[in-house]
């Protein structure tokens, strides 16, 4: 779980990247890297 958050991070990089679609996939991946840290 803790490697796929820190690809959740990765991909919230990716929208501050100011990517059109693949910053929304980054939110979604961002969800995701903060549930498996647990926060």
């Amino acid at each position: 779980m803790g490697e796929m958050g820190e690809m959740g991070k990765i991909g919230v990089i990716g929208v501050i990247g100011g990517d059109g679609e693949a910053g929304e996939a980054g939110e979604a991946g961002g969800d995701g890297g903060d549930r498996g840290m647990g926060y």
